[in-house]
C-alpha cells in the first residue's frame, strides 16, 4: 500500500500514476495524468474534447492536441497498461482479506453513450432520471 503523507487526493493519485512512468516519456506522463484526474474528477465522460473544456483547460493548461497526440501516435503496449493498473487495484485489497476471493467488476452503464453505434445497443428505461428523458441508451447486457 503506498503511504502518503498529507490528506491530498492529487498527491495520492501522482503517487498511484508514478506507476505508469516506464510506459510513458515526462511530456506523456504528464498529459496522462491530467486525462486521469480529469476522468475521475468529472461526473460524465463524453469526449476527450468535454474532459478538456470542463476540467483540463481550467486547471492543467494541456492543449486539446496533446490529449489527441497521447491517445493517438504515443505508442505504449497496452498488456503493460492493464498490468499496471490491475497491480494498483490489487494493492488496493487490505491485508486482512488478502486469501480470499475478491471479483473484480467492471460496469460501464452509468456511463452515458451517444450514438447507436456500439454493442448490443438498446434503450433502457433511466430510473434514476439523470438525463431528463426516461429512457436512455445503453448496453443490453451487464
Amino acid at each position: 500500500m503506498i503511504s502518503i503523507s498529507k490528506d491530498s487526493f492529487i498527491q495520492a493519485l501522482e503517487q498511484y500514476l508514478l506507476k505508469y512512468r516506464l510506459l510513458f516519456k515526462k511530456r506523456s506522463l504528464d498529459i496522462f495524468f491530467w486525462l486521469m484526474l480529469a476522468i475521475i474528477s468529472v461526473e460524465e465522460v463524453r469526449s476527450i474534447r468535454f474532459l478538456h473544456e470542463n476540467f483540463i483547460k481550467k486547471y492543467g493548461k494541456k492543449a486539446l492536441n496533446s490529449l489527441y497526440y497521447l491517445l493517438s501516435y504515443v505508442h505504449f503496449p497496452v498488456e503493460e497498461l492493464i498490468k499496471i493498473t490491475v497491480g494498483i487495484a490489487i494493492a488496493l485489497i487490505p491485508d486482512a482479506l488478502k486469501n480470499t476471493t475478491i471479483f473484480l467488476t467492471i460496469d460501464d452503464t452509468l456511463q452515458a453513450k451517444f450514438g447507436d453505434h456500439f454493442d448490443c445497443y438498446f434503450q433502457h428505461f433511466d430510473h434514476a432520471n439523470k438525463t431528463g428523458n426516461t429512457y436512455l441508451k445503453g448496453h443490453c447486457f451487464v
